[in-house]
């Protein structure tokens, strides 16, 4: 769905009395390309200081008491697991 309202704004912002400069589409086009990027750059900020966080938790000391499907039901909550940017 949210694929689909790009077509639809798309739609209502290069409007033809906006031509040739197109001063709303456009606009709208660079914000959203720059939040794209704001967003990325954020990420990777937070998956570094989440590695460097992991890596000060005893990963034995975390699972313990945990049963083999408890510990596989975990995916990225995992102590051992590590985000790769």
């Amino acid at each position: 769905m949210t694929g689909n309202i790009g077509g639809l704004i798309a739609t209502w912002s290069y409007l033809p009395f906006d031509a040739p400069d197109y001063p709303i589409g456009n606009g709208l086009n660079l914000a959203a390309a720059s939040l794209i990027l704001i967003i990325s750059a954020l990420q990777i900020v937070w998956m570094k200081w989440d590695n460097k966080r992991r890596d000060t938790l005893d990963v034995e000391s975390e699972l313990a008491g945990m049963t083999q499907t408890e510990i596989e039901s975990l995916e990225w909550k995992h102590p051992g697991f590590r985000w790769r940017p």
